[in-house]
């Protein structure tokens, strides 16, 4: 079916039995990229005389190429109403974006709305050009939708925002103030007691030399002292 160009489709809801339906791949991509899934389409059967009116309720895709190949088609009636989300378009250019550090930030895509399937929009466009300043907001509360469409998203909830978008600090820690000759600190007190040790020894050894030491010429020789060898008495 689908090499030769149909798509197989679903098509079920309140008074309606459930249908399998062969759709025309062509047709089907084409209303699809006009309509999407908010807005109801009009579907005929071949030998039925009545006309569906339904929404896109699930799309199968190839997970390789992306192409349709299934589609659910859920009936609706006229005089119910039905809750959809529908996308939220921002049109129109914020000029507190261009302030420096100025960021416009959309928390919100879908608006959920309820109302007659005839009088469901596409889609909800909603102006930034009127935010001027940085920290301004746009809340659903802000948006006017006709009187036979009733808005369900909290009012509270952000559609758009200008928010200050602050760079990036990096703190970078100076080292404490004499951190490097405490750093240094024992080597150089190792090298002050090699010194030490080295004087130590030094002092040792002329104290050895001065114990050994023959009197000078001349002097007399200290009291008590032997004769040297073979000196009279």
């Amino acid at each position: 079916m689908r090499r030769q160009g149909v798509t197989p489709a679903h098509l079920y809801g309140k008074g309606v039995s459930s249908l399998s339906l062969e759709v025309d791949t062509a047709v089907l991509n084409k209303v699809l990229t006009q309509v999407g899934r908010s807005a109801p389409v009009s579907v005929t059967v071949d030998g039925d005389a009545e006309k569906h009116l339904a929404f896109v309720s699930g799309l199968q895709r190839d997970p390789v190429t992306s192409v349709v190949v299934h589609v659910d088609l859920r009936q609706v009636s006229l005089t119910e109403k039905v809750r959809m989300s529908i996308p939220i378009v921002l049109i129109g250019e914020a000029p507190a974006a261009k302030l420096p550090g100025g960021v416009l930030t959309r928390p919100l895509q879908l608006l959920e709305v309820e109302c007659l399937p005839l009088d469901l929009p596409r889609q909800v466009q909603v102006d930034v050009s009127g935010l001027t300043e940085i920290g301004q907001v746009i809340r659903v509360a802000d948006i006017r939708l006709g009187a036979n469409v009733a808005v369900r998203t909290d009012s509270d909830a952000v559609v758009a925002a200008i928010h200050f978008e602050r760079a990036e600090e990096v703190k970078v820690e100076a080292p404490a103030e004499g951190a490097e000759a405490v750093e240094g600190a024992p080597a150089a007190e190792a090298g002050a007691a090699a010194k030490g040790e080295a004087g130590a020894k030094g002092e040792a050894g002329k104290a050895e030399a001065a114990k050994g030491a023959a009197p000078a010429k001349g002097a007399a020789p200290a009291k008590g002292a032997a004769p040297a060898k073979g000196e009279k008495k």
